[in-house]
């Protein structure tokens, strides 16, 4: 439950201008100053209801702070305070408030429902459940209780649990839509997706006009890649809202899946003309550009990217990737040194980086980058085998050998990572153990027969080669 001030009755009045909304807060407050605050009571709480509808929270909790100093047993504002401290996030003094509130009057459910969402924010979940079944016993047929306490189990993820409750909420008034929305997000949850599937249904024939409901429908089906049920949602949703953002981006993301780069460009750019400054929006357009062949508008809109957020690595590293492909090796290590700089976790600009060092020569540099892709979580056999190459470069033999044999923990099929260590085995005068490899490797890739007599001199000539490979 997020912070909130649903539960308090409606504005009596209509605040739409901003500039009345000013003129009565310092009206208030001078009455406060002129410590007229108990003359004109009914004026100030009037304001601070204004100031919980219109998101003044500051000046309401100001306002609040004023009649409790001359009404300190006042229930109502004890209540009006704990939601401004609600709002500003400030959930241990809304806490206090609102138990001050239920001194004065133990019954009011608005007070409970508040004082549960404070708790909720101090994970205090278990304190959460017994405010709200507190308010169930005043108030049995209350929906906004049951939706409470589905999202308190919802957040605990005991998921089952909090469908009931949301059912509960439904039931009690049926156009409580938000209660199966949330329902549906449970049953992902659950990995329910057919349950899912079926409470949007229901949401379509309530809400036809709801983007909302297309929109989830659409994520729901990117979860279970069917790309093509999800686009006709999401268009389906941006029909509905032609300014909706997050149902072009995710439209993009699909028609990207599929590979249909010029839709993708098409809905990125809807995005960024919506939200000029979407770095997302500008990121994932430089890719559907870059992934039609036009480079230099891909660097350009990387660069947007980098504008408007500094500190988005993978941007770096799409135009670092860039580079390395057309051989600008200096200007790649550059913006893959940037990539790392804002996100070292990003295993693909630790591995491009030691890629870049070793066709510039810098063996142990790009040792250092392998190195370090892999105690990033680099799982892959080919990073292994890269540092077995560097290795045998500089005669760390035994060195090589491991990093070759952690290759082939990954992949025992790899034809290479065998020629290479039988190479550093011969080196390292274990002809027969050489040989043993040699055989494997020549059995996945025969082709490398052609290269024996330049990396083995003299290997040919040697009986146990003759004896080895006579072998049946």
């Amino acid at each position: 439950m997020q912070p909130s001030n649903d539960y308090l009755f409606d504005s009596p009045e209509d605040f739409n201008n901003e500039e009345e909304i000013l003129n009565k807060i310092k009206s208030a407050k001078e009455y406060v100053e002129d410590s007229l605050t108990y003359l004109y009571i009914d004026f100030i709480e009037e304001t601070v209801l204004m100031c919980a509808d219109s998101g003044y929270n500051e000046d309401g909790l100001k306002l609040s702070n004023a009649v409790l100093e001359v009404l300190p047993f006042s229930a109502e504002f004890w209540q009006y305070k704990g939601i401004f401290c609600n709002n500003l996030f400030n959930f241990e003094e809304a806490y206090i408030c609102f138990n001050k509130a239920i001194s004065f009057n133990p019954n009011d459910i608005e007070t409970l429902l508040n004082k549960a969402i404070a708790e909720e924010n101090l994970d205090l979940f278990g304190e959460a459940i017994t405010t709200l079944r507190t308010a169930q016993v005043i108030e049995p047929y209350n929906e906004e209780i049951y939706f409470n306490l589905g999202s308190l189990y919802a957040k605990m993820e005991q998921f089952e649990e909090a469908i009931n409750y949301f059912n509960r909420a439904f039931e009690l008034d049926e156009e409580y839509t938000e209660a199966l929305f949330e329902i549906a997000f449970a049953y992902e949850h659950l990995e329910k997706f057919d349950e899912a599937l079926k409470i949007y249904e229901r949401l379509d024939v309530l809400e036809i006009d709801n983007y909302n409901t297309s929109y989830n429908k659409g994520i729901l089906f990117i979860r279970l890649e069917e790309y093509e049920k999800a686009i006709e949602c999401f268009k389906r949703s941006v029909e509905v809202f032609e300014n909706f953002s997050n149902g072009w981006f995710n439209l993009g993301v699909c028609y990207a899946k599929l590979a249909n780069f010029k839709a993708a460009e098409k809905s990125f750019r809807k995005v960024v003309e919506i939200d000029p400054y979407d770095e997302t929006g500008y990121f994932s357009l430089a890719q559907s550009v870059e992934d039609l062949g036009r480079i230099t508008e891909a660097i350009k809109y990387y660069d947007k990217t980098i504008e408007l957020d500094i500190t988005y690595a993978e941007a770096y590293y799409n135009k670092g990737h860039i580079y390395f492909m057309q051989e600008k090796y200096y200007k790649a290590l550059t913006e893959f040194k940037k990539a790392i700089h804002f996100e070292n976790e990003l295993i693909e600009a630790h591995v491009e980086k030691g890629d870049v060092e070793y066709k510039l020569g810098r063996f142990k540099d790009a040792a250092v980058s392998f190195a370090s892709a892999i105690h990033n979580g680099d799982t892959s056999y080919e990073t292994w085998y890269k540092l077995g190459i560097i290795s045998s470069v500089f005669g760390e033999n035994s060195k090589a050998i491991n990093f070759f044999d952690e290759t082939l923990l990954r992949n025992p099929d790899f034809a290479k990572a065998y020629y290479e260590k039988a190479k550093v085995l011969f080196k390292n005068q274990a002809p027969q153990e050489a040989l043993e490899n040699l055989k494997i490797a020549l059995k996945y890739s025969p082709e490398f027969r052609n290269d024996i007599d330049r990396d083995f001199k003299g290997l040919k000539s040697l009986d146990l080669y003759k004896q080895f490979f006579d072998k049946k």
